[in-house]
């Protein structure tokens, strides 16, 4: 399954289910006595205390997780939960933690790993491809640096053996230092 650009249609369902979940988690926890919101096979990060919390909530009912919140000191840990990310989701693990992600991924090419206070990020080996984006890369802007996200991407994706997939055209200031056994593949028609 290849992470794709949602359409608009899309990222308006996204944002309206993320909306629903914050209205039903009273009405759900009354009436279920449960501790977080579960709508359709998704369940919504936003409605626990921890990230770890909210990924075992999806593995155990076998459901998506959905990423809408800003979710950030987050420990080492591992996830297996499949991840649906919304425009605004993101994860930033703490200083020297790592977080390991073994699910599918979907999301927009927007930032969703956050790596500035020194975190890392593992990926799960079948994902068919990891995006510069997904890191704070931005295409075509000439004048932004995309070194630390492309040195992240391939962080992320070097054990698995992900493929880094460059979707446009991105500037860097400094040299880029590809590491062994990275695979770069262009998708664009500027890549």
């Amino acid at each position: 399954q290849t992470p794709t650009r949602p359409t608009r249609a899309m990222i308006s369902l996204l944002l309206l289910l993320s909306a629903v979940s914050a209205v039903a988690q009273e009405t759900v926890n009354r009436q279920q006595n449960i501790s977080g919101v579960h709508i359709g096979g998704i369940v919504d990060s936003g409605s626990y205390s921890t990230f770890a919390a909210a990924c075992s909530a999806a593995v155990t009912i076998n459901a998506t997780l959905l990423v809408a919140t800003s979710w950030t000191s987050v420990a080492t840990q591992s996830c297996s939960a499949s991840l649906l990310f919304t425009l605004g989701g993101s994860i930033r693990p703490s200083s020297r933690a790592t977080v390991t992600l073994t699910g599918d991924i979907t999301a927009p090419l927007v930032q969703i790993f956050d790596t500035s206070v020194g975190g890392t990020f593992v990926l799960r080996k079948s994902l068919p491809g990891v995006y510069p984006q997904w890191f704070g890369g931005q295409t075509d802007k000439d004048s932004f640096d995309n070194i630390p996200a492309l040195n992240a991407a391939q962080q992320a994706s070097v054990g698995a053996g992900i493929p880094i997939l460059i979707t446009g055209r991105m500037a860097v200031q400094s040299p880029l230092r590809p590491l062994s056994n990275t695979t770069w593949i262009g998708t664009g028609t500027k890549s």
